[in-house]
């Protein structure tokens, strides 16, 4: 299989570029400040050993390679503490470190690299290349699970979905290899010829075996990598710009299986599950405007008018209470079709997370150990007391708001800006403090230092929806019920209609009452929502503009470089990796998720203040898909292929959020509209808390009783188990033992990486 070359040989003609490290050019005029500075050998050793995962301690077992220690004087296994207190460079140190990292490629794991220098020559990209040979090895070698091919036309709908098995089923005497589904370059399934591996198992395959070894965020943080990344394919990612990330595919349905394909499980999640919130709120918009459209004929204070919105506002409960239900039945249904319902979380520390580096006295490996006298209890109610203080810095933002509002309706000259303006300040207040908690938030989140990237990610996604509920609510529910206990009857919206019961109570007396005054003035709530559903969908339009920003800048300073240069052979165009590598990273769809959960919280919370947002949210979700997927295939660099069986703590919030409505849409039917004005305020408490409690109960009862894995789905697993277990047990009788071993045999070239070994052409 093997088919090494010197660092100088031509690019080699089989197998996949599915990954590439984007190095510091050492041998670049432009580096040379930064690399000629000196380091202690003492520090060089203690950074290289670190980027290999090991210590001066460890002396069970040789982890670096060999032939590093043997061609670099200042990391050989003895030398004395004068030596260890010297200077080298740090060209020298990065030098060394390029070098070792490629022997390691090449040797240890029996990859073939290409080193291509960038177009202005400061960076150097190797482009890592994955047989099928190589591929098949490593997944018998980790047991990796790759998906049945159905040969035969199954009646049950349980068996329309292939089983997932272990690739050590490859080793057996018997042809296993047509056991599996087979792909073509571009991830579409073949019944002839083709691969066992599309690009994305290449990848994590490649990803999760070169972090066994080499530790690449220690390489970033030394400064000798700049940047790790997948690469985009050409073909199949053209496909999905034109069926899915496209404005002239607002109506179509998205491909999620090939999204699947392209970005793995844990992405593509999201956009399943904003694909589902789609179709629910597209009832909720029929719904509503249904509702609406009664409401305005027949009037809002007349029995008919309130029949339609008690009727919607029963709707909206359980509905968010069904769409939580669904979707949690989903993704089980997905989880079965990518064969992640079996998945193990493997937690692997952050390349962040700060501690001492040591050995691990249960697992026996080496990895940053947390610190004896962190202080979590102390930082926890630090950032939790930060979080109290920003969630209080809303409500008197929005005091003032609604301070201007009533020193508007003074003054006849201003009272007609009375309602627009402030509604207008309070969609900017939700977007400006949501931007700089944001920031604050993430660092406070940092801080505290969390060891897992799950731990981390549910912390801060807890923290950023404790705020944005304070920062995207409190000027609803104040709208909603209490802006008539703190304001006269005369500046009451709907004063003209002659329903409304405008008392002579002043203030004090209605804040003592706690009783809402002037029922029925929903018109303000309404416009409101209406106000931010608006400013969002601008917004989201307009959120493309900063990663295009930075990559045309990125971009156009490089090109910049390039036309200043002397030299004439320097290239103009940019090769694809070089194109890749200007894109912003695509960590987590965090923010994606949150803003989504919020609008949702809107419809839920307060759509029967006004039946119409519906149909904005659904305007709004219809762009949302469209910008999301845009900006992921533009504007962001290909995602590792990150794994998931299900969209985690956002299942919670959700949850919440649908009983939070529940109360909320009972509570806007009791006390704020005119549906029980005829009774006194003791009635209506009454009249909410039954209201109230048969929405939770109702919505108990369908989630305790429905399932929450399908029949069809548990059926499918049983099955799809059984037909594995058959094919294990025959395994078994012929299985041969593999043994993989790093191989330490060296090449004829040289060790050290010099600058001819580095390609400017392709």
């Amino acid at each position: 299989m093997s088919s090494h070359y010197p660092h100088g040989d031509s690019l080699p003609k089989h197998g996949s570029v599915v990954y590439v490290l984007q190095f510091l050019n050492p041998f670049d005029e432009a580096n040379e400040a930064a690399l000629g500075v000196a380091m202690k050998v003492k520090d060089a050793r203690l950074n290289f050993l670190r980027i290999y995962k090991t210590t001066e301690d460890n002396s069970e077992k040789q982890i670096i390679p060999q032939i590093a220690e043997d061609q670099v004087w200042w990391l050989k296994d003895k030398i004395s503490e004068e030596e260890k207190a010297t200077d080298i460079t740090k060209k020298d140190f990065v030098i060394s470190v390029i070098s070792s990292v490629l022997h390691t490629l090449k040797y240890e794991f029996n990859l073939d690299y290409y080193l291509l220098q960038s177009r202005d020559r400061d960076e150097i990209f190797c482009k890592i290349f994955v047989t099928d040979e190589w591929a098949k090895s490593i997944a018998i070698e980790t047991e990796y699970n790759l998906q049945f091919r159905l040969r035969e036309k199954f009646v049950e709908a349980f068996q329309q979905v292939g089983p997932y098995g272990p690739a050590t089923l490859l080793e057996s005497r018997e042809k296993n290899e047509g056991l599996f589904k087979r792909y073509d370059a571009n991830g579409k399934e073949v019944t002839e010829g083709g691969s066992l591996f599309t690009h994305t198992d290449k990848s994590r395959l490649l990803i999760e075996f070169l972090m066994r070894r080499v530790d690449l965020h220690a390489l970033k943080s030394t400064g000798v990598m700049i940047e790790d990344f997948c690469v985009h394919e050409e073909v199949p990612l053209n496909d999905l710009r034109t069926r899915w990330a496209s404005f002239s595919a607002l109506f179509k349905s998205q491909p999620i299986d090939d999204v699947q394909t392209y970005f793995a499980e844990k992405i593509t999640l999201y956009f399943a599950w904003i694909g589902t919130y789609w179709a629910f709120m597209t009832i909720a918009a029929i719904v509503g405007l249904c509702s609406y459209i009664g409401m305005r004929v027949f009037g809002d204070n007349t029995v008919e008018g309130a029949a339609f919105q008690i009727f919607f506002a029963i709707f909206l409960a359980m509905w968010g209470s069904a769409f939580e239900q669904y979707w949690r039945r989903h993704e089980k249904r997905l989880a079965w079709r990518w064969g992640t319902n079996e998945l193990t979380a493997q937690e692997s520390q952050r390349p962040e997370f700060k501690g001492t580096y040591g050995k691990d006295e249960v697992t026996g490996k080496f990895k940053i150990l947390p610190l004896a006298n962190e202080g979590k209890c102390f930082k926890k109610c630090v950032v939790y007391s930060i979080v109290l203080l920003s969630c209080v810095i809303v409500v008197v933002a929005v005091s003032f708001i609604f301070l201007l509002r009533y020193t508007l309706n003074q003054n006849d000259d201003t009272k007609k800006f009375a309602r627009i303006v402030p509604a207008f300040l309070n969609a900017l207040q939700i977007r400006i403090l949501n931007i700089i908690y944001g920031k604050i938030v993430t660092q406070l989140n940092d801080w505290e230092n969390h060891e897992t990237d799950n731990q981390h990610n549910d912390s801060l996604a807890l923290k950023m929806f404790l705020f944005k509920f304070v920062n995207s609510y409190t000027a609803l529910f104040y709208m909603a019920f209490f802006k008539e206990t703190f304001e006269s009857k005369e500046y009451c919206t709907d004063k003209s209609d002659a329903n409304v019961d405008c008392s002579d109570a002043t203030i004090i007396d209605k804040l003592f009452k706690v009783e809402p005054g002037c029922k029925n003035c929903l018109g303000d709530l309404g416009f409101q929502l209406g106000v931010i559903f608006i400013t969002n969908m601008i917004m989201n339009v307009m959120e493309l503009g900063l990663p295009w920003l930075k990559w045309k800048i990125k971009i156009q300073k490089e090109a910049n470089k390039v036309a200043q240069s002397n030299d004439p052979n320097m290239r103009k165009d940019l090769y694809p990796v070089e194109y890749d590598s200007k894109l912003e990273p695509y960590e987590t769809p965090l923010d994606d998720y949150m803003e989504m959960i919020v609008q949702f919280g809107y419809v839920a919370m307060f759509g029967v203040a006004s039946p119409i947002i519906a149909l904005l949210a659904l305007i709004e979700i219809t762009l949302e898909i469209r910008v999301d997927a845009w900006k992921l295939c533009n504007l962001t660099r290909r995602p590792d292929p990150n794994r998931s069986d299900s969209i985690g703590v956002w299942l919670n919030i959700i949850l919440a959020i649908a009983y939070a409505g529940a109360v909320t849409n009972a509570a806007i039917m009791a006390f704020t509209s005119t549906v029980f004005d005829q009774f006194d305020f003791n009635i209506s408490v009454l009249m909410f808390l039954l209201i109230e409690h048969a929405f939770i109960v109702l919505m108990y009862v369908v989630s305790a009783y429905v399932p929450d894995v399908p029949h069809t789905v548990q059926d499918g697993l049983d099955w799809g188990k059984r037909l594995v277990s058959e094919k294990l047990i025959s395994w078994k009788e012929n299985a041969k033992e593999v043994h993989a071993e790093y191989s330490s045999s060296q090449g004829h070239e040289a060790f050290l990486v010099e600058k001819k070994d580095f390609h400017y052409q392709e």
